[in-house]
């Protein structure tokens, strides 16, 4: 196998293992992504995989209740998309608004709000006409803003 193909078997790994947490099948998807992440430092290889796989090891963390971890995880790649990416990009509203999830999981509303709004401050001029009237604290009330 060469290195193209390893690449796209860690990305058919990483696909399988959002499907898997969607599902709840925390162990196949913990394999999976740790296979992917195996196969990737083998081959070395592309930084949208590598991103993926950072993204869904915190999702992992916040699925398995493990919120140290996985605060860490999403304040690490909040931090580089904003150096890599600056403070516009539109992968920072799904970042910062699952981070807040941990925090309302944990019965943080003040940094769950906090992580709601940077959210919103870094969605498209679509989503904030759409989202202008929006009260994210009564969002808490009633529940996700992002489940996945």
């Amino acid at each position: 196998m060469n290195g193209l193909s390893h690449i796209g078997t860690a990305s058919s790994l990483v696909s399988g293992a959002e499907a898997l947490l969607r599902q709840g099948n925390l162990e196949e998807a913990t394999q999976n992504i740790y296979d992917a992440d195996c196969i990737l430092k083998l081959v070395g290889g592309m930084r949208s995989l590598e991103i993926r796989i950072k993204w869904s090891l915190a999702r992992l963390s916040a699925c398995r209740s493990d919120y140290v971890r996985a605060i860490s995880r999403y304040e690490n790649l909040i931090e580089e998309h904003q150096k890599n990416f600056g403070i516009d990009y539109k992968r920072l509203r799904t970042l910062n608004c699952e981070l807040g999830d941990v925090y309302r999981d944990l019965g943080d509303m003040r940094k769950a709000e906090y992580y709601y709004k940077a959210g919103f401050a870094t969605a498209s001029r679509k989503t904030k006409l759409l989202t202008d009237t929006v009260n994210v604290s009564a969002w808490l009330v009633y529940g996700s803003l992002t489940r996945f």
